[in-house]
């Protein structure tokens, strides 16, 4: 053994299993993930809400589909590189109002050209 301790904290994820993967989620926060939810995120996306733990969870073609075929090519390009366990501030659980708000505005910016 090396010296160094294996820290083991439950899942963000599953809240299931115990992990000994931990990255940063920004804001203060740190994701753990167990091995069966890495495996999920290499076909998925999951997008777990730094705010409340809410976990949501969508097939990674799918997504970018859905992105294509909005229009959102440059954000399709964006996310095709990027990791399957994604934070996100707030979600439509905690914070509806403010979700909505936000894609409002992100598609007046999109309608606009700075997208």
């Amino acid at each position: 053994m090396d010296g160094e301790r294996t820290i083991l904290r439950l899942c963000t994820v599953c809240h299931d299993a115990m992990a000994t993967r931990h990255t940063d989620a920004g804001h203060g926060k740190t994701f753990s993930i167990c091995d069966r939810c890495q495996t999920a995120a290499r076909e998925n996306f999951i997008w777990v809400c730094t705010h409340c733990g809410s976990v949501n969870m969508q097939p990674r073609q799918s997504f970018l589909r859905q992105l294509s075929e909005a229009g959102y090519e440059g954000s399709r390009a964006n996310y095709a590189k990027r990791q399957g366990v994604l934070s996100i501030d707030k979600c439509m659980e905690c914070d509806p109002q403010g979700v909505d708000q936000a894609v409002k505005a992100a598609e007046q910016r999109f309608a606009s050209g700075h997208c």
